[in-house]
C-alpha cells in the first residue's frame, strides 16, 4: 500500500505544481497534500496509526496505508481552530468511568492449571470499556467521544451535555488563551460499541492524524 500513498502524493504534487504561478505563498500545497506526506512518514513505520477523517466522516484504524477497520461518525463538532496537519501523539485517556469488568466468569480449574500472581483470570474487553472519555494529545488537542442519543429521554439529557458544553468552552478558551495556549477541542459522536472499540484499540503513544473539512 505505500506504492498507492507515493502515487497519490505525486498526483497531488502535480496538481498543486500547476497553478503555483498564480497561487498565494502558502497556498501551492494543499492542507490533504500535506497530510498525505504525514501518513506516508506513518505508514514506512509499519505501525498501526488512526485517522480521524471529518470530511468523511470516519475513524480509520490503518497500518502501512491500508485500512483495517472503519468506525462511522454519526455527527462532530469543533471548539477553536483546525491545525495544521502534523502527527499527534495520545498522551492519556480520561474517563469517568474506568474500564472494568461486568461480567465475571469463573473458570473451571481444568482451564486455569497456573494462576498468576495477580489473580487475574479474564484481561478487559471491549465490552467492558467506557463509551464517554476525553483522548488527551501531545499539542494540547482534545477529542471528546460520545455516544449516540438513544430514545426520547437519551436525547434530552444529550441536549442539556450540549448546552453545558456551549456555555464552558468560552470560558476554557479564556483561561487557556491568557496562559498562551490555544485550545483545539473536538467531539466526536460514535455508536456505543465503535466508541469502546476505539478506547479499546488506541493507547497512549499512539498516533493519529485529523483531516480537517476545507476551509
Amino acid at each position: 500500500m505505500l506504492q498507492r500513498l507515493l502515487f497519490c502524493l505525486f498526483c497531488f504534487s502535480l496538481g498543486a505544481a500547476l497553478p503555483a504561478a498564480a497561487a498565494a505563498p502558502g497556498e501551492v500545497f494543499p492542507a490533504d497534500y500535506r497530510l498525505l506526506r504525514q501518513e506516508l512518514h506513518l505508514a514506512k513505520e509499519n505501525q498501526i496509526y488512526f485517522v480521524f477523517d471529518l470530511p468523511a466522516h470516519q475513524v480509520s484504524f490503518r497500518a502501512s496505508g491500508l485500512s483495517v477497520a472503519e468506525l462511522p461518525l454519526a455527527g462532530w463538532r469543533l471548539w477553536g481552530h483546525p491545525r495544521e496537519p502534523r502527527i499527534d501523539v495520545l498522551v492519556e485517556k480520561d474517563t469517568l468511568a474506568e474500564p472494568q469488568r461486568t461480567k465475571i466468569r469463573v473458570a473451571p480449574a481444568a482451564e486455569t492449571p497456573t494462576l498468576t500472581a495477580g489473580g487475574d483470570l479474564q484481561a478487559l474487553e471491549i465490552d467492558d470499556m467506557p463509551v464517554r472519555y476525553q483522548l488527551l494529545f501531545d499539542d494540547g488537542t482534545v477529542i471528546r467521544v460520545a455516544p449516540c442519543a438513544r430514545g426520547v429521554f437519551g436525547r434530552i439529557i444529550d441536549g442539556w451535555r450540549w448546552a453545558a458544553w456551549c456555555l464552558s468552552r468560552p470560558l476554557i478558551s479564556d483561561w487557556k488563551f491568557f496562559r498562551g495556549k490555544p485550545y483545539t477541542e473536538l467531539v466526536l459522536v460514535l455508536q456505543p460499541r465503535d466508541a469502546q472499540l476505539l478506547y479499546w484499540s488506541f493507547t497512549a503513544g499512539g498516533r493519529s492524524l485529523i483531516r480537517w473539512p476545507l476551509r
